[in-house]
């Protein structure tokens, strides 16, 4: 564990799990050390941090919780026309059948993966039925979004980096 990083360079880590076995690890060696007391580094998960650096800066819009993300894509999907069931209960049709649901947390991850990626994907004929419906929603979506001023996780990493770039969060000077 470098020394630097206790009361200054935030250590950065992967998930939560790691940063909890890594401050176990400072802790076992300060007692090995025959230390008492000792500050405790700033081990935090890459998430966490971000949102930490989110929150810091008194934002004027507030991350979506996992669980209220899946509800709006859930209100987005019922209220989709095409996914309406028919008066006839034509179970044909693969729409009839659709779990919103799980169709919610597909959308959900679908996004994510298109933020994560940074795609730019535009509906068009060269597109399935589906994926130019999942287009539609991600834009029904960003607009809710708008509307309560609320941001998705997935849009986290790129909101801190812009309020960085714009000197309304803090750059660190160094990151372990």
């Amino acid at each position: 564990m470098a020394e630097s990083s206790v009361g200054g360079n935030p250590i950065l880590t992967v998930n939560s799990r790691l940063a909890r076995y890594l401050l176990y690890k400072h802790s076992l060696q300060q007692r090995k050390n025959n230390k008492e007391v000792w500050e405790t580094p700033q081990i935090i998960d890459l998430k966490s941090w971000f949102k930490t650096k989110w929150v810091e800066s008194f934002p004027n819009r507030f991350i979506l919780s996992d669980l209220q993300s899946i509800k709006i894509w859930e209100t987005i999907i019922e209220g989709s026309p095409d996914c309406t069931k028919t008066i006839d209960d034509d179970t044909n049709s693969p729409w009839n059948l659709l779990n919103q649901h799980s169709a919610a947390l597909s959308a959900a991850k679908a996004y994510r993966l298109v933020k994560e990626y940074k795609l730019a994907i535009k509906p068009g004929p060269e597109l399935t039925k589906e994926e130019n419906l999942f287009i539609k929603w991600m834009e029904q979506y960003k607009i809710i979004l708008n509307k309560y001023k609320a941001i998705d996780p997935a849009d986290l990493v790129d909101e801190v980096r812009q309020k960085m770039k714009e000197n309304h969060i803090p750059v660190p000077e160094m990151i372990e």
